[in-house]
This record gives structure tokens, C-alpha cells and sequence, in this order.
């Protein structure tokens, strides 16, 4: 590789804020004719000057933080919210992906993606970039936070598609919640914000799935962007997974044709469980779709068209919204034609499956263009968001504005399981000369967590708002560890840090974190976690103690006689524990009733 480093910096518009390489899953990257765009995990590019900003021995991406942020934030609850950001993305397992926090910058007053370093920088609306060498990052109004990338080029100028620096900037004049139990409905949630920055770090466009952490929009408060989805998942096995991850997953790739004839930017989604939305893509020029990284699963595809670039109410998913880079490839994407669904199919391990799909031609008579904020029946507000819905809601109302007049038999259904549905209600006016669509819904105890897709039918025809509910897991666990969340972000900041991991100890006391969150006792505080006695057996040889225990700890049994007075007297000598539970036996005669305790030695 030519040891020059791209200057013509390629910028991504991250979120707007509410008060060629064959094209994956998700939707990858690529810039002016360049693969898609990926980091090296696998080499240290060192002939680059400046040299990439990661680890030269385990090529980790480095990240300095800047030391000043939002004008009313605190900078360690918005640097832990970065960091735990940068973990998820970390902890997906079976991939390659790895971050290094590095130094921070202090007081920075711009940003540049040609310096060698990979900054989280809070600046406010302005231009930024080296100047002088052309670099010129505009950070608009209405931006949450966006996402610079400088690529390398080979000899004849092109990029060669591998990432060498990235930068994010992050609004510092807006509120953000930083506590995920927090009840603001105005302030962005600065963790998923990050989360969706550091999928643009990493090489993804845009999502088409509406509950994808990589949609283009998010609102204020805590919403289904919290956590990586199923989408961006399947793309960072694919793009980043060792052998073994790529040998346990499989592709689905086709083309999508009306009359013989590719459309660019269809949107496919990949369902699993009879509606649970995997991952979404959108097709290449000549109509083809590659949708790599799927777990092994029956499936079945649905094909929807983009909606129109126009403004207002019109559109849910827009091609000008979907591809941010400086191509603006499915600002033509095909609008036209009617959505199908495919038949179900197999995908196993490894395999490759082919599925080519040629829906009408054609102008769907409606379309769901906004989503009904809120799940109360007599809610108005409409937005461009997802619905996060939880096991065990009763009779919530989900709903969708569609700009055109539908008959009062319409249905609206959720795809997926685990759900109950009242009688579909249709609403005109409501708003801005909208009809809405609504029913109740009762979310059962097992439903299986994942995005899901409305559907409103009427006059033999179905519209989708593909991926735009979401059902949310009963335990969270988006570090991938299998410990409840809620446990580590109570007692650990960041709660993907390195001692917040199940099998850790970090109050030495010899019980790791999953055992302490089974306990229901604080993981950082030694003397919370009292020795609990799991039975006292009477046997012909004595009396038989078993408690939990920590392996290679000491521990002392204690005795008495009398329930209400009298000294507790040591028993026997200090006992070694083996493992989680320790067993001893009092070998004295079992002819009176004993109360027994059992604690750290003296």
C-alpha cells in the first residue's frame, strides 16, 4: 500500500435529532468505487504516515476522549457512557473487534481525520478539519453526532477501502442522559448514540430495520437503540468474525428484478421464527443483495421499495437517508414497485443460499410514513422512531399514520410470536390529515425478544414498517456475557468493564459476580455477602453443616445451645474450602437441639 493516507476525509450525517464491493447484511460502506470499507485487524499497517492510531501488536483501535464535553454534562458519567459503547461493540463474540482507550485530548477546539489520532471530541455546530489541506467537516444543525473516516489509497490514488483514523464529534450543546434508568423524554441516551457512531467507525451505512441501532434517527430518551441489534451482529460477523464464527453462519444472497430488470435499493429483510427481523439490506445497481453472517434458522425474505425523497409525511425509509457516503448510491433507489414476500427456507452452517426475487411492477396504493409515538389510545404524536415494547404489557396500543383514506375493516398485525391483538381501529383525521391505524396489544410472558415488522392491510394490499417494533429481552444482557445488565450497571461504570465480568471478583471475597447477583449482595463491598447455611443434616455419625463457600477460603463454624441467649463457642478447626459449597460434620452427639453460624475465622 502507498504509504499516503486519503485527504479528501468522507464524513457520515449520524442522527438527526426529534425536542464497490458486494453489499451485506446491514448495509456496508464503500467510497468512490472502494471495497467496502473495513478496519485491519490482521496487519499493522506501519509504512502509513502517520501510522494507524491502533495497538501495533494486537492492532486494537485506539480512542482518546476529549476532555471537555456537553456544556451541562459531567465528564465521567458522559466518558463512561463511551465507554460502554466501545465494549459492546467489543464483546460481540467470535469477532475480531477490539478498542484501546489511549490518551485524552484536552480542550479540543477541532477535529481532523489526516492527524493520526482517533478522537470522541463534544464540539458545537461548526466547520472543522484542516483547512489548509482541504479537509473541511461540516457539523450542521440538527446533528447529534457524526462520524469522520480517513482511508487509506494505493498507488494510483484510490482508496483501498481499509479505515486508518476515525473521528467522532458528539453536539456539545445538547442534554444527554447518561443513566439508563433515567426519565427524561427530551435528551438523547449518550450511550446509544456512541453505539451508533462507532458502527460508521467501523464501516456500516445506514440500516433499513427500524429498531436497528444503525437507523439513521433517534429521539430522546431510553428507546429500542440501546444495544446492538440482530442487524448490525450479523454484519460484524461477517465483516469481522475468525473462521469459526464465519463457519457457523450462513449467506443468503439473490437479486431482485420486475420485468428482468435490477432495481437498485429494494429493501430485503431476512425473518426468522415466522417474523423475527434478523437483518435488512438494500440492492446493489444491477439488483443484487449478498446477506452474509445469518445464524443457521428457517427464514423467509420480504422485498419492500424505498419510499420517496420528498419531505413531510410522505416516506419511512428513504434512500437519501439510508447511504452516507459521498456517492449518495440509493438517492435513486427504486420507489416503485410492489412489495412480496418469499416462501420459507432453510439456511445452515456454512452454507450459501440463492434467492431471487421478482416482485410486481407498480405503485403501492399506501404506505406506513410515520410511527405513533407513544402507546396510549388517545396519543397523537407521530416520528420517524421505533416501538420498544416489553413481556408482559397488557393492552398497548401500537400505531402507524398512513397518508391515504383506509376502510374501517383494516387490520394492523405485528409479526412474530408471543402476541395478542384487539380490534384494529382506524382514525381520520388525527393528524395533519393522517389516518391512523391502531389495536391493542398484549405482550405474553415468552415472547421471543427481537425487531418485528407492522403490517396494515386493506383492500387486499399490505403495507410494512419492516423492523420498526421491538421486543426486549426479560433479562438484558448486551455485553454478551450472560449476566443480567441491570446487576452490572448498578454497581460497575462502565457496566462492560472488565471487572463487572461474571467469573470476576473485584471485592476479593471470594464469590464472583454471578454469584453475587444471584444473591442479590454488592459485588464491590466484601462484608455484603453473608454465609448462607444450606442445610443441617442429623446423621448416625453427627451432625452434617452445608453452606456456600468460596474455593480456597477459611471458614469457622460457631455453636450454641441457647435460641434466645448464651455465648457462641468455636466448633472443630478452620475449614478449607474445596468449591462453591463446603460440607463439615459436627461429630458431637446429636441429643440436644444446637444453633450453628458459620463466619470468616477470628
Amino acid at each position: 500500500m502507498n504509504a499516503a493516507r486519503a485527504r479528501a476525509v468522507v464524513w457520515l450525517l449520524a442522527l438527526g435529532f426529534f425536542p464497490g464491493g458486494p453489499v451485506r447484511s446491514a448495509v456496508t460502506r464503500s467510497e468512490s468505487g472502494s471495497p467496502p470499507l473495513r478496519w485491519n485487524f490482521d496487519q499493522y499497517l506501519s509504512g502509513l504516515e502517520p501510522p494507524p492510531d491502533q495497538n501495533p501488536s494486537t492492532r486494537a483501535i485506539r480512542f482518546h476522549l476529549g476532555t471537555t464535553v456537553s456544556v451541562r454534562g459531567v465528564q465521567s458519567n458522559e466518558w463512561n457512557a463511551v465507554r460502554a459503547a466501545f465494549g459492546q461493540w467489543q464483546a460481540i463474540p467470535g469477532t475480531k473487534i477490539a478498542f484501546e482507550e489511549a490518551a485524552p485530548r484536552t480542550a479540543p477546539t477541532t477535529v481532523s481525520a489526516i492527524d493520526g489520532h482517533n478522537d470522541v471530541v463534544w464540539l458545537s455546530q461548526g466547520i472543522y478539519g484542516d483547512l489548509g489541506l482541504g479537509e473541511r467537516i461540516a457539523f450542521g444543525s440538527g446533528t447529534i453526532a457524526l462520524t469522520v473516516l480517513g482511508l487509506d489509497v494505493d498507488l494510483s490514488g484510490a482508496p483501498s477501502g481499509t479505515i486508518v483514523e476515525s473521528d467522532i464529534l458528539v453536539n456539545r450543546d445538547l442534554d444527554y442522559l447518561t443513566d439508563i434508568t433515567g426519565q427524561s423524554a427530551n435528551s438523547p441516551f449518550l450511550e446509544s448514540v456512541v453505539l451508533h457512531e462507532i458502527g460508521h467507525l467501523l464501516g456500516l451505512n445506514h440500516s433499513p430495520v427500524g429498531s436497528a441501532t444503525l437507523w439513521w434517527y433517534q429521539g430522546g430518551g431510553v428507546g429500542p437503540a440501546v444495544g446492538l441489534s440482530s442487524d448490525e451482529l450479523a454484519w460484524a460477523r461477517a465483516t469481522y468474525g475468525l473462521p469459526a464464527t464465519l463457519a457457523g453462519t450462513g449467506t443468503v444472497r439473490g437479486t431482485v428484478k420486475v420485468g428482468g430488470v435490477g432495481l437498485l435499493g429494494a429493501l430485503v429483510f431476512a425473518e426468522r421464527n415466522g417474523g423475527i427481523v434478523e437483518s435488512g439490506t438494500a440492492t446493489a445497481a444491477d439488483g443484487s443483495f449478498r446477506m452474509p453472517g445469518l445464524p443457521p434458522g428457517t427464514y423467509r425474505l420480504r422485498v419492500q421499495p424505498l419510499d420517496p425523497n420528498s419531505g413531510g409525511d410522505t416516506f419511512l425509509v428513504r434512500g437519501l437517508d439510508l447511504d452516507v457516503s459521498s456517492s449518495r448510491i440509493y438517492e435513486n433507489g427504486a420507489t416503485s414497485f410492489l412489495g412480496m414476500t418469499d416462501a420459507e427456507f432453510t439456511l445452515s452452517a456454512g452454507a450459501v443460499v440463492e434467492r431471487n426475487l421478482a416482485p410486481s411492477a407498480g405503485v403501492p396504493p399506501f404506505r406506513i410514513t410515520e410511527m405513533r409515538v407513544g402507546l396510549g389510545r388517545n396519543d397523537r404524536q407521530s416520528g420517524d422512531l421505533p416501538v420498544g415494547l416489553v413481556p408482559g404489557q397488557s393492552n398497548v396500543w401500537v400505531g402507524v399514520y398512513v397518508p391515504a383514506v383506509l376502510p374501517p375493516e383494516t387490520v394492523l398485525r405485528i409479526t412474530g410470536d408471543g402476541l395478542q391483538f384487539g380490534t384494529t381501529e382506524v382514525v381520520r383525521p388525527s393528524l395533519r390529515q393522517l389516518t391512523l391505524v391502531q389495536v391493542p396489544v398484549t405482550v405474553l410472558p415468552g415472547a421471543t425478544p427481537g425487531m418485528r415488522s407492522v403490517q396494515v392491510t386493506a383492500n387486499g394490499f399490505t403495507a410494512w414498517a419492516s423492523g420498526f417494533v421491538d421486543v426486549a429481552a426479560s433479562v438484558p444482557d448486551f455485553n454478551f456475557d450472560g449476566l443480567d445488565d441491570a446487576f452490572q450497571r448498578r454497581y460497575f461504570r462502565p457496566f462492560t468493564q472488565t471487572a463487572a465480568a461474571p467469573d470476576g471478583d473485584p471485592d476479593g471475597d471470594g464469590f464472583t459476580n454471578r454469584r453475587e447477583a444471584a444473591r442479590g449482595s454488592d459485588p464491590t463491598d466484601a462484608k455484603s455477602y453473608g454465609y448462607r447455611l444450606n442445610s443441617v443434616r442429623l446423621t448416625p455419625g453427627g451432625t452434617v453443616l452445608k453452606w456456600e463457600s468460596a474455593a480456597g477460603r477459611k471458614y469457622q463454624v460457631w455453636s450454641r445451645d441457647d435460641l434466645g441467649a448464651g455465648d457462641w463457642v468455636k466448633v472443630g478447626g478452620v475449614v478449607t474450602a474445596a468449591g462453591e459449597t463446603s460440607e463439615w460434620t459436627d461429630l458431637r452427639p446429636t441429643d440436644r437441639i444446637r444453633l450453628y453460624r458459620v463466619q470468616d475465622p477470628p
